[in-house]
């Protein structure tokens, strides 16, 4: 009676801890989509219960995280998964991911991709020079073998938020300061609308590529420079074309406008859509703030794209220098323009109301 009292307690025991080890397993499912494989997460540790039924994803770069891949990467996911030890990830728009780890998978770069890097950044890259009085050179960009020791010598080298280098699956850039608790516009890129309240007229743009942007943006100034307020709403604007801007600020100083512009920002407002670029200046004769969280800081160098199609290699190292342009309340590369009022999407509609703006029924997103 006692052996058979100690065998069920056993195996009691024994299905109680295989329970246990169970729930604190890791189960992935491959998938396969046209050429790509990527991976769903079946069942997770408790720790991680919450992110079972979502794809395993990479940051790939600052603004662009994946999850499909051309090649089975399904036995060294497992063996990873093991550890415990992912990164939780938050998007722009604060959905919360399961991340593998920078540098978790390696991409082999060759002799051919550095000498077309090389030429590249040699013959019209603007922050050359730059990268070579702190000690950059040809030598020491051959010696790279892979995307590890690439992101090494770049990491050093590189100050300047524009720049991007994409070498197949990789990809380097420079990554920007984040506030804490802060999150991107949820409205769809392209966003262009304008509205007109009782005393103030209100600009939706979230590029400064799209058509409307290019066309309608710069007469705009004729309905909005009646009002007391002007709402420019730039959050999130990955900037673009600078021209409408210059055309719109340029008009209300010759025309004397009095009252305020108001400009919009966040962490993911970049380049041209740092408005404070333009609105910050001592030539600006009327009235103005920036609302919103600190921008981007995306604002050294101008354009310049270069693709080699037969390597698969992208190369974004701007021509033209903007130093001298940038207004002196920048607070550096990766930092962009401290807001004169602190808010955010959740509660810009409260913090306008409070400087006297009527916004009736727009809403941010």
């Amino acid at each position: 009676m006692k052996k058979s009292c100690l065998f069920c307690f056993l195996l009691l025991s024994a299905l109680l801890i295989s329970c246990s080890q169970k729930n604190h397993n890791w189960v992935i499912e491959e998938n396969r989509h046209d050429a790509y494989y990527y991976y769903t997460i079946k069942q997770a540790p408790d720790s991680f219960k919450e992110f079972t039924g979502t794809n395993i994803y990479y940051r790939q770069s600052r603004s662009n995280a994946i999850y499909a891949w051309l090649v089975s990467h399904k036995e060294e996911i497992e063996k990873y998964l093991l550890k415990n030890d992912l990164q939780i990830g938050t998007s722009k728009f604060g959905d919360k991911y399961l991340f593998l780890p920078d540098g978790f998978f390696v991409t082999q770069i060759n002799q051919d991709e550095l000498s077309y890097i090389w030429d590249i950044l040699s013959s019209s890259y603007a922050g050359f020079a730059e990268m070579q009085e702190k000690g950059f050179s040809k030598k020491k960009l051959m010696a790279v073998k892979d995307s590890r020791d690439f992101h090494k010598l770049f990491t050093k080298y590189i100050d300047d938020c524009h720049f991007t280098i994409r070498i197949r699956d990789y990809c380097f850039d420079k990554p920007t300061a984040r506030d804490e608790g802060t999150f991107a516009s949820k409205d769809p890129a392209g966003t262009y609308f304008e509205k007109e309240t009782q005393n103030a007229y209100y600009i939706r743009f979230n590029d400064c590529v799209s058509e409307e942007y290019m066309t309608v943006f710069p007469s705009s100034v004729l309905n909005a420079c009646k009002k007391e307020f002007i709402i420019l709403d730039a959050r999130s604007n990955r900037g673009g074309n600078i021209s409408p801007l210059e055309n719109f600020g340029n008009y209300l100083n010759n025309t004397y406008y009095q009252w305020t512009v108001i400009c919009l920002q966040d962490n993911w407002s970049f380049s041209s859509g740092e408005l404070w670029h333009k609105f910050g200046t001592k030539d600006v004769k009327f009235k103005t703030k920036l609302v919103g969280t600190h921008s981007g800081g995306v604002q050294r160098f101008g354009t310049g794209e270069h693709y080699n199609e037969k390597l698969d290699v992208f190369v974004y190292a701007g021509q033209f220098p903007m130093d001298g342009l940038i207004p002196d309340n920048w607070l550096g590369e990766g930092k962009g323009y401290e807001p004169q009022i602190w808010a955010t999407t959740e509660n810009m509609k409260e913090t306008l109301e409070k400087l006297g703006v009527v916004l009736d029924d727009i809403e941010f997103k």
